[in-house]
């Protein structure tokens, strides 16, 4: 439990130590009977702020010097005492068990410190209070003057700080009710600027205003920081103005909400929203909605919104408080540039070469290489059209001919894949005899040690291959043609031929 004084004073600048052990100083004094020392009165509580009544606790005194730059440990003692009935442990500073050095006649010095260690459960493990000074002169030099019990008669009166910290409250639940919560608040809070304390809260928050909500009023709550509220059950609100009112949940930041059940919410004025949980029932099935937000980072600033959430489903949105499927990237209507990606979702390598996806007004899926346009998916039939103009390109040259020949070569086949589960055959060519042919739509993936074949750069190899094949055809159809005349011409003559026969057969014949 001491570890846990010690970090909780080390967080909260030793404000809140006081939650296990409260130390008062309520009088230091010089007594007439110790002209070597002086008393020291404190009162002691537990972590609920209760008194330590009748408890034997250990208290260790370390006086230091300063030498030089830093203070050195010059003397140490330890007292045993027993606290009275109302908590209250008395000691004599000077009259303890001595640890080490000797006890200073002058102690009252600016340059010695007083160090206060408390350990209310002797098991030999202390609690820190921190070092002060002594602020006081023995009664020795000043024997001749009699004490009028006004601190301001003293040449060096000694500096009295009011008490500070943690004070219990208790209040009635309603009125006449009969039932009571306690919990604990900074002390001196106006209570008009703060809400009901929750039954076993803790409010560690300012107010500037007056409220009758901020503070920790969720039962086992707690409210740090500048008009924070935690109102639901063990809730905790830090920073300023948050507000964290779903059962079980946490608000960290600046504005923030963390409404729904369980929910964490850290930034800036996020946009909160969803259950709170069953109030009677916190554990309850019903409290968990798989749509509500479980984590949340704002970074909204004069309206809300978030950079970041995670939904109670599993669901993510990056831009997008509502995300309806796995991860959903939302950006605005703005293309992305060379010179700004912001409105794209990107995949980068770590040699800074990214691709960035973004999604069109009408649908069209557009792609980007480092903000270079590059081709779509269309909305309408999902057909992919890739970047070809002009304006894009240059060293433009024709294909050369006898580009068919070289597709004649090509081996059209039928496979199964070695990963391949089903039996479908698939159709294709390989890459490695394409390479030989084509070499330049093929592509070496070193990474994988495999040859790639770009089927849509097969295509304008095909289409100059079927034109030399056209062209082919033409050449033949235009040799027909002549072969055509030639056949009709001879077969004219051959006509003519028949006739004159015909005729010398007749005059032959006369």
């Amino acid at each position: 439990m001491k570890s846990q004084i010690h970090n909780y004073q080390n967080k909260y600048l030793k404000m809140s130590k006081i939650l296990f052990a409260v130390l008062v100083i309520c009088l230091m004094s010089i007594s007439s009977f110790a002209q070597t020392g002086f008393n020291y009165k404190a009162l002691i509580k537990d972590a609920n702020g209760n008194v330590l009544s009748n408890q034997e606790i250990d208290i260790r005194f370390t006086i230091q010097t300063l030498e030089g730059p830093i203070y050195i440990a010059s003397y140490q003692e330890l007292h045993s005492p027993t606290t009275d009935s109302n908590g209250i442990a008395i000691v004599t500073i000077g009259e303890g068990n001595i640890i080490a050095g000797t006890f200073p006649d002058n102690f009252w010095l600016p340059n010695i410190t007083l160090n206060t260690e408390i350990d209310i459960e002797r098991d030999g493990t202390f609690v820190d209070f921190g070092e002060s000074n002594f602020k006081k002169v023995p009664m020795a030099i000043h024997a001749d003057n009699v004490f009028s019990g006004d601190y301001n008669d003293l040449i060096n009166p000694p500096v009295i700080t009011p008490a500070s910290g943690l004070e219990q409250i208790t209040e009635e639940t309603a009125n006449n009710s009969g039932l009571f919560r306690t919990g604990w608040r900074l002390f001196d809070a106006d209570p008009a600027k703060h809400g009901p304390i929750g039954d076993n809260a803790i409010d560690l928050s300012f107010s500037i205003s007056e409220s009758t909500t901020r503070g920790a009023t969720g039962e086992h709550s707690v409210a740090f920081g500048l008009s924070t509220t935690a109102s639901g059950k063990y809730s905790t609100a830090t920073g300023i103005a948050t507000t964290a009112s779903g059962i079980y949940s946490t608000a960290l930041g600046y504005g923030t909400k963390a409404e729904s059940f369980r929910s964490f919410a850290i930034g800036s004025y996020n946009i909160g929203g969803g259950y709170a949980g069953v109030p009677e029932n916190p554990n309850s099935t019903l409290s968990w909605v798989g749509t509500d937000p479980l984590f949340e980072i704002g970074n909204g600033r004069n309206a809300r919104s978030n950079a970041l959430t995670v939904l109670k489903n599993g669901k993510v949105g990056i831009g997008r408080h509502q995300p309806t499927s796995l991860l959903e990237v939302q950006h605005p209507n703005v293309a992305p540039t060379s010179t700004n990606l912001s409105n794209a979702f990107s995949i980068r390598n770590i040699e800074n070469e990214s691709w960035q996806f973004y999604t069109q007004y009408n649908g069209n899926l557009h792609l980007y290489n480092n903000g270079v346009y590059r081709g779509a998916f269309l909305g309408s039939s999902g057909a992919y059209t890739q970047t070809s103009d002009r304006r894009t390109k240059k060293d433009i040259t024709s294909l050369e001919n006898g580009t068919l020949d070289k597709v004649m070569q090509l081996n059209p086949v039928s496979y199964l894949m070695k990963a391949q589960t089903d039996t479908k055959r698939n159709v294709g060519l390989i890459s490695q005899e394409v390479q030989d042919i084509f070499p330049s739509i093929t592509y070496y993936v070193e990474e994988s040690d495999l040859i790639t074949l770009s089927y849509t750069e097969l295509i304008p190899i095909l289409i100059k291959a079927l034109q030399e094949q056209q062209d082919i055809i033409e050449a033949q159809k235009a040799k027909d043609v002549v072969q055509d005349k030639s056949i009709s011409e001879q077969s004219q003559t051959i006509k003519s031929l028949v006739v004159r026969l015909d005729q010398l057969e007749a005059k032959s014949s006369n």
